[in-house]
C-alpha cells in the first residue's frame, strides 16, 4: 500500500504515523514538515474532482437537517447545492448529537448550528464563508435574491434521497 492510498483511507492519519510508514515501506527517514505536505497534498487530490466541480455550482447553498431514526437520535446536517448541469452537489455531511432542551428548530437556529459545525470541522471553509455575504450564499439571509432556485426543494430532494438511510444509521 502506498502512502497516499494510506492517507486517502483515514484522512485524519497522524503525520506521526506518516513518517513511520516511510520509514516502514522505503527504510529513510522523513521529515514532519514534508510528511505534513504529503498528507495535505493527498488530502487536495482526493478532493480535487469535487472542489473543481464547485467552482461551477450555482451561487446559493442549501443547508439542512434530518432527525435520524431508530436507535441513534441524532440530526443529519447537509449542505447541498445544485451544479451547472442542474444536478444535485452535496457538499458537507456533518451528525450532531440532538438538542437536549425542548428547544424549537427555527432557520436561524439550524443555520447557526451548519456554521458552528463546519467551524470545527474545517476552519478554512468557515473563513471563506464568513468573508462573503450571507445574502450571497445562504436563502435565510438572501432577501428574495435566490439565483434561480425559488424553493427550498434542494434539501427535501436530498432528504428523499437519504429517506432510508437516516433509520440504518
Amino acid at each position: 500500500m502506498s502512502i497516499s492510498h494510506l492517507i486517502a483511507n483515514d484522512l485524519e492519519i497522524p503525520v506521526s504515523n506518516i513518517i513511520q510508514e516511510v520509514h516502514v515501506l522505503f527504510q529513510t527517514g522523513c521529515t514532519y514538515k514534508r510528511a505534513w505536505y504529503a498528507q495535505k497534498f493527498s488530502i487536495e487530490r482526493c478532493f480535487s474532482p469535487c472542489i473543481d466541480r464547485f467552482l461551477y455550482c450555482r451561487l446559493v447553498i442549501s443547508m439542512d437537517g434530518t432527525h435520524l431514526r431508530g436507535p441513534y437520535k441524532s440530526v443529519l446536517l447537509i449542505a447541498s447545492t445544485w451544479d451547472a448541469n442542474n444536478h444535485l452537489f452535496p457538499l458537507a455531511f456533518a451528525i450532531v448529537d440532538k438538542e437536549s432542551s425542548e428547544r424549537t428548530e427555527t432557520k436561524q437556529w439550524k443555520f447557526d448550528r451548519v456554521i458552528k459545525e463546519i467551524q470545527e470541522r474545517n476552519v478554512d471553509a468557515y473563513i471563506y464563508l464568513m468573508k462573503l455575504d450571507p445574502e450571497k450564499w445562504t436563502l435565510l439571509h438572501d432577501c428574495g435574491h435566490r439565483h434561480g432556485i425559488m424553493t427550498t426543494n434542494i434539501s427535501e430532494a436530498l432528504n428523499n434521497i437519504l429517506k432510508k438511510a437516516t433509520v440504518l444509521l
